[in-house]
């Protein structure tokens, strides 16, 4: 069974509710698989590194706009994750796949907390006006590449998203 957020409700809907399966306890560490843990781990390295070499290009090309970089990589991510989810509703992929890119890579490439500290610095320099535009912009532009990530994700692998 391929993983995503609504598989549960998905399968109680197509076999009715007394055949939905039992979800796994989220405490119960011993429930994870080797493949899975290494899945999270490799993509986790991956999307770190990704988001290491963007933030260093970025700031060596533009000193006083670095925080693009995080708006970049935020952005991709949405637009990313988006469209794996709005993929995985008619075509599953394995658990282990599923939580590899979008738990390991894409968390580790996406970054709340750095975001949120640049707006914060972009205040504290005197620079409100360009953080306020920031948090607006990010927080917009992320919500809109995962919304249309997810259509025509789901579009093209012939869901009815």
């Amino acid at each position: 069974m391929g993983v995503n957020e609504d598989a549960p409700d998905r399968l109680a809907t197509q076999l009715g509710p007394d055949a939905a399966p039992t979800p796994v306890d989220p405490t119960d560490l011993l429930s994870l698989s080797l493949v899975d843990l290494a899945a999270v781990a490799a993509g986790g390295a991956l999307g770190a590194l990704l988001r290491f070499l963007i933030s260093h290009w970025a700031q060596s090309h533009w000193p006083k706009h670095a925080h693009l970089a995080t708006l970049t990589v935020n952005a991709l991510g949405s637009l990313i994750l988006g469209a794996i989810a709005g993929w995985t509703l008619s075509r599953p992929m394995p658990d282990w796949a599923h939580r590899g890119i979008a738990i390991g890579a894409l968390g580790a490439f996406t970054t709340y907390s750095t975001f949120a500290l640049e707006a914060v610095k972009l205040h504290t320099s005197g620079r409100s006006a360009a953080a306020l535009a920031y948090v607006l912009v990010t927080t917009v532009t992320c919500v809109v590449l995962a919304a249309l990530g997810y259509w025509l994700a789901s579009k093209l692998a012939g869901g009815s998203a």
